[in-house]
């Protein structure tokens, strides 16, 4: 089904890949995924993703763990303390090098767009999700050409961020 508009035929087809990668009716864990699964390429591009773990990173390998179990093709872009590409889960992960973070430095900023930009390019996924209202989201907005865009927000609000830096320097209001 085309409407001749470019943008809104985008749309469609983002939102035919989205329900593909999500009807999981003909999955059964114990077996393989169905002959006629569309296989969706998923980029997620996430703003958090520490070293030691946490409730991002459990997240996003149970994403990984899924997708690709169900046939489909997931890929993973986060900061980290170097550039590197790594198999995850039968996915790909993606690290981006970045400065660590004040709070924790097992945490890294996502900064280095061009690097960014580059993997996405690459990857031509059919689906970009956004993990982070924050850079992520913005930057994930700003791709065009990609027929879906999906935000998942599964952060902390950014004053937990300054209020762990400020606190200590400033004492509690």
């Amino acid at each position: 089904m085309r409407c001749g508009d470019e943008e809104a035929d985008n749309q469609l087809r983002g939102m035919c890949l989205f329900n593909a990668f999500i009807d999981f009716s003909c999955f059964r864990p114990d077996e393989d995924p169905c002959e006629d699964t569309v296989v969706v390429k998923v980029l997620d591009l996430a703003e958090f993703f520490s070293e030691r773990g946490g409730g991002v990173r459990a997240y996003l390998t149970q994403l990984l763990r899924e997708g690709t179990k169900r046939g489909h093709e997931l890929t993973v872009i986060a900061p980290g303390p170097r550039d590197e590409t790594v198999s995850l889960e039968g996915g790909t992960l993606h690290r981006v090098r970045g400065p660590a973070l004040p709070y924790d430095p097992t945490y890294h900023a996502l900064y280095r767009l061009d690097r960014v930009r580059a993997l996405i390019e690459a990857t031509r996924p059919d689906v970009l999700q956004a993990s982070s209202p924050y850079v992520a989201g913005w930057y994930a907005r700003s791709v065009k050409h990609i027929p879906l865009k999906v935000l998942v927000v599964h952060s902390d609000f950014v004053d937990t961020y300054a209020r762990a830096v400020l606190q200590p320097r400033l004492g509690r209001a």
